[in-house]
């Protein structure tokens, strides 16, 4: 909680700051709105993607392919630590159905692309990358 009091303290939009408190379920805040429900959302999927890319001969994202997540997903002795629940319920709380028949397919790789409102001189985290080449924005 002391880092949401400093991101107030610089300025940072309340919107912001509160997204970032529903994600953490002990904090008790809702997750009310579609960036707070999309950064639950992703938290833990990027977790696991970030497992996944770690066991890739060059460690890299752009090695990950989204059928090897779909499969580690499914491996409990894979990335234990990723809460797979918290995948599943944040995909549905966000209005997103995990890559199935009715979703809208995702690119074959999770990393590499960048969202449309995203500059191609800025940056992109894992996350925003992620998100944007899987489907979870």
């Amino acid at each position: 909680m002391k880092g949401v009091e400093f991101l107030r303290q610089n300025g940072w939009p309340e919107d912001v700051c509160r997204a970032i408190l529903g994600h953490a379920t002990y904090s008790g805040v809702p997750r009310d709105t579609p960036m707070a429900r999309t950064l639950f959302a992703v938290d833990e999927l990027s977790g696991l993607v970030v497992a996944c890319a770690l066991v890739t001969l060059t460690k890299s994202l752009d090695e990950v392919e989204v059928s090897s997540v779909k499969k580690k997903m499914k491996r409990a002795d894979f990335a234990r630590n990723v809460n797979r629940e918290d995948i599943l319920t944040g995909a549905v709380r966000a209005g997103r159905s995990t890559w199935t028949s009715t979703s809208p397919p995702p690119s074959r790789r999770c990393a590499g692309s960048r969202p449309s409102w995203v500059s191609s001189t800025a940056s992109v985290t894992p996350n925003t990358a992620l998100a944007a080449s899987c489907g979870s924005y």
